[in-house]
This record gives structure tokens, C-alpha cells and sequence, in this order.
């Protein structure tokens, strides 16, 4: 969903439940079934395929996170790739912070891919 199409359909920052994913591209998907799932689901691989390849000493958000390149917001903090965002996903960040939807809280991701 484009963040604009995110913006009106979420009521312009009266619902501070942000709990989405930014694409690279900067498209913003609902997490409605958790942020992990959904990266899962956008990464195109299975889920057990996924935890095979994630260390058993990672942090499944970050590690996700890394793995697809993808920023995972929530209400109170947002989680990024180790390596940065893209200009898109930092738009659409930059927007969820001065509409009060998201607190400019930021978390790095962990490189153990």
C-alpha cells in the first residue's frame, strides 16, 4: 500500500497502532499476523526454510529484518537493516514521525546473516 493510500485509510495518526512493514520500495504493508510472518511471507520462502538459515543466537526480528531488507514499525520504536534504509523507507519513517503515528525510536537490525 502506498504510505499516502496507509495515511488515510489509518486515520492521519488517531490510531497509534503502527504496526506495519516498509518494503524497500517504501510500500507499506499491515503485520496483521506479526512482524516476523510477514516478513517471512514477502521474503517468498518458507518458514521453515527461513529458521534453518537463521542462527540459533539471533534475535528473530532483527535477523529478519537484515535478512529482507525490510523496516518492521511499531507504535513505539521502528527495527532497521544493519546496512540503512533505502530513501523510500526513510520518507515513509520520517512521515510516521511527524504524523505521531510511530516514535523516532530507532533499532539496527543484527548482521548475522
Amino acid at each position: 500500500m502506498q504510505l499516502m493510500n496507509f495515511l488515510i485509510t489509518s486515520g492521519f495518526g488517531r490510531n497509534t497502532d503502527c504496526d506495519v512493514v516498509v518494503e524497500k520500495s517504501g510500500n507499506v504493508i499491515y503485520a496483521s499476523w506479526g512482524h516476523i510472518n510477514k516478513m517471512i511471507e514477502i521474503s517468498g520462502e518458507s518458514e521453515r526454510d527461513i529458521f534453518r538459515k537463521m542462527p540459533l543466537s539471533a534475535t528473530p526480528i532483527r535477523w529478519m529484518v537484515d535478512y529482507t531488507g525490510c523496516v518492521s514499525v511499531h507504535g513505539s520504536c521502528y527495527v532497521v537493516p544493519t546496512y540503512g534504509m533505502t530513501k523510500e523507507q526513510k520518507h515513509v519513517v520520517n512521515t510516521l514521525i511527524r504524523v505521531g503515528m510511530l516514535k523516532d525510536r530507532m533499532i539496527i537490525g543484527e548482521k548475522s546473516l
